[in-house]
């Protein structure tokens, strides 16, 4: 479906630049610039920003699941944490809140992403 094949482009240009970082850091800047600078991004802080959400994903995606998939332990660990802040008066379920059916249906058990035949 092409809701399919989004999800797997997604993952196919994350893939792209875990593995190519100061290249998808020096597009990222380009489109920025390209596009007026308006909030004036500086190459460094992008790649600082860029190589810490790596990390971030790298360090908190268990080994084993697919970048990208919705880890329901982890989403209600952090709804419970922002309800115990006071970001929420009552803490909300999240039940029903995602479907992943289609990161499922696009990656395989080793995580990585099912190209469909020709």
């Amino acid at each position: 479906t092409a809701a399919q094949d989004f999800v797997r482009a997604a993952l196919k240009a994350y893939a792209d630049a875990v593995a190519n970082p100061d290249d998808a850091i020096a597009l990222a800047v380009k489109r920025i610039n390209d596009n007026g600078n308006k909030n004036f991004l500086s190459p460094v802080g992008e790649a600082y920003r860029w190589k810490t959400e790596l990390k971030i994903v790298a360090d908190n995606t268990p080994k084993g699941t697919a970048t990208g998939l919705i880890i329901t332990k982890l989403l209600q660990d952090q709804v419970d944490d922002y309800t115990a802040a006071g970001v929420f008066a009552t803490k909300p379920s999240i039940t029903g809140t995602y479907d992943d059916t289609i990161v499922k249906g696009v990656v395989n058990s080793a995580g990585a992403v099912v190209w469909p035949a020709k």
